[in-house]
């Protein structure tokens, strides 16, 4: 087996990789801006695009993935060529989009293969660009690992095979919270930074930028160990068979393009606590003004919901269950708060017992949130003929995590 060795850049992409190691990244969260961009964060494996005259094409493709935790896997890709008669010598650049991998090795029985560096990387930009119609500045080529594969044109049947184990990758486009549209933010999400958890889905394609030099009975066979608690999901056009006792999954289907998998950890978005200090007037008559609680969604990240227990710190207390509808934001836009409109039903616990209606609006920027609330609670029904009911304005300061 002839090794690749580890420049920078081709440590860069390949383990997260290969279908199932996409199980790898999934346990990360994306650092900061640069892992966020606008539009469906795909990651397509482009396979080498063997020129007609060298007269290879892909017969069969198999992906092995087996993942001892999120974070380590080990991976091998092998993609069979063959062609009738043998053809004209050919140079061609194989572009993986993963992050962080180690003992990469690889072999191609019909000649060499190696990594690129320094001028020779703008080539084999150009050539993966011209080739499979992909931009030059796509994540793919610009940051990703480029191989040099060199076939003699003499043997009728060759392998490529890449394989190797990533460990803790730096992050992983398409992965984890920040895989979605623009980086699109719930409102539970901007306010509660600390404590929700979060499903975490990424999307692998086989060669959707185009399918070079594929043969037309040729098929991709994917077989993935994935973590506990992980489902693989394959395109429709990939049938699905469980293997060892349903600890590995195998896709298998036609190697065109738009093959997908998608591999995704479901988990509930908890919410978070928040701590809540202002003031209040009208039928108060105690202006400040305290709140502790507790707020959540259940399969809607629009609609949150709030249990709090409020007083003035002297002899009132309340409990006020509350529902809010909140737009998100994105992550560009961080600056612009996520406003909530909301109702309540607030239950004066002291000095009386009384139950009422709230309304409450929001701005909420990440971590703080300034809340108004308005509250009519009619008179306690011991309170006789000449209790008043009570009318309160709040207006308070808010921390959640």
């Amino acid at each position: 087996m002839r090794s690749v060795g580890r420049p920078r850049t081709l440590a860069g992409r390949v383990a997260a990789a290969l279908g199932g190691a996409a199980a790898v990244a999934l346990s990360l969260a994306p650092r900061g801006a640069a892992a966020c961009k606008c539009g469906e964060l795909n990651l397509p494996l482009l396979r080498p695009a063997w020129p007609e005259s060298s007269g290879l094409e892909l017969a069969s493709e198999s992906i092995d993935v087996d993942c001892d935790r999120p974070d380590s896997c080990a991976w091998r890709w092998v993609m069979t060529y063959t062609r009738s008669d043998p053809g004209e010598p050919a140079r061609v650049a194989v572009g993986l989009p993963f992050s962080s991998v180690i003992d990469l090795s690889a072999r191609f029985s019909g000649g060499a293969v190696w990594g690129i560096r320094g001028e020779l990387r703008d080539e084999a930009e150009a050539a993966l660009a011209a080739d499979h119609g992909v931009p030059n500045d796509w994540r793919g080529v610009s940051d990703g690992m480029l191989l040099w594969v060199e076939d003699e044109g003499a043997a009728l049947s060759v392998e490529l095979v890449l394989e190797g184990r990533e460990h803790m990758p730096r992050y992983g486009e398409g992965v984890g919270r920040y895989a979605r549209q623009c980086c699109q933010f719930s409102a539970l999400e901007v306010r509660h930074p600390v404590v929700p958890t979060y499903s975490y889905v990424a999307r692998w394609d086989w060669d959707e930028a185009g399918a070079p030099a594929v043969g037309r009975g040729a098929r991709t066979r994917v077989r993935v160990r994935p973590p506990a608690k992980y489902e693989v999901v394959g395109d429709p056009a990939l049938s699905r068979e469980e293997t060892d006792g349903g600890e590995a999954v195998v896709l298998e289907g036609p190697s065109d393009p738009g093959a997908r998998l998608t591999v995704t950890r479901r988990r509930r978005l908890k919410g978070g606590p928040f701590i809540a200090f202002g003031g209040a007037i009208l039928d108060v008559p105690n202006h400040g003004r305290g709140r502790l609680g507790w707020e959540h969604t259940f399969g809607v990240p629009f609609v949150l919901y709030s249990a709090a227990v409020e007083t003035d710190f002297i002899n009132e207390v309340t409990v006020a269950p509350a529902v809010e509808v909140s737009h998100g934001r994105t992550y560009v836009l961080y600056f612009v708060p996520c406003a909530g409109l909301g109702v309540g039903a607030p239950i004066q616990l002291l000095p009386e017992l009384r139950a009422g209606v709230r309304v409450q609006a929001s701005l909420a920027w990440r971590v703080f949130s300034f809340l108004t609330t308005f509250d009519y609670l009619p008179p306690p029904r011991a309170g006789g003929a000449e209790a008043e009911p009570l009318r309160r304005l709040a207006f308070l300061g808010q921390l959640s995590f």
